[in-house]
């Protein structure tokens, strides 16, 4: 387990904060994961104000009135994000690993400081992430980052995983807002959460078979 990763609580789970948030050479382990739907993506229109409602993180799937925020969208009341790279967009509109596995090797979830939050399941083979599922619950650059980091991990082996940092996911994207980068930040750190539920259920599976 790297260094860089301290130990904390969070939601009954070994949580693993990610180290600190700067710009770093690529990896030379690392895959360079961009979407594959870059032909679905040409000529696309421009994202409708409900979605921008979403991505400008206005919306909650509870207690507020769709119609409502849509208009003040449209109004200009709320204001609608700036431009996006055509990664972000090709996940807005496809995203990746959206779900929740079976019987899981490990799971995670996180709450970030804006309120969304998003929950990671694993399937591990011989120390490798050979299957990934994300439930994101939030605006928009939160669903997004969730996919790109599902990409991202997906076919890692576990210490290459938890060495993703958010500038990983922000440059698979083609960037974020300044504003939207604690995104980023909380698909890592759910990521995190889930390796950590793994390495926690074969400790005790291992004392379980030695007692």
């Amino acid at each position: 387990m790297p260094a860089a990763w301290a130990c904390g609580r969070s939601w009954g789970s070994i949580r693993w904060e990610s180290r600190s948030f700067s710009a770093t050479a690529p990896k030379p382990w690392a895959r360079r994961w961009r979407p594959s739907c870059k032909a679905n993506c040409r000529n696309l229109p421009p994202i409708s104000p409900a979605a921008a409602a979403v991505a400008a993180g206005l919306h909650r799937w509870e207690g507020y009135n769709r119609q409502e925020r849509r208009k003040q969208v449209s109004d200009g009341e709320f204001p609608v994000p700036g431009e996006v790279g055509e990664q972000f967009l090709c996940l807005a509109r496809f995203p990746k690993n959206i779900g929740w596995l079976d019987n899981p090797s490990g799971k995670g979830a996180a709450v970030g400081k804006c309120g969304d939050s998003i929950e990671v399941s694993l399937r591990i083979d011989m120390g490798t992430i050979a299957e990934i599922k994300v439930l994101p619950h939030g605006c928009l650059y939160t669903q997004v980052c969730a996919s790109a980091m599902s990409e991202l991990a997906k076919g890692r082996d576990l210490d290459h995983a938890l060495e993703l940092e958010p500038r990983d996911v922000a440059d698979a994207l083609g960037g974020l807002p300044e504003d939207h980068l604690h995104c980023a930040r909380l698909a890592v750190n759910t990521l995190g959460e889930a390796v950590a539920d793994y390495y926690r259920r074969a400790s005790l599976s291992g004392s379980s078979g030695s007692a």
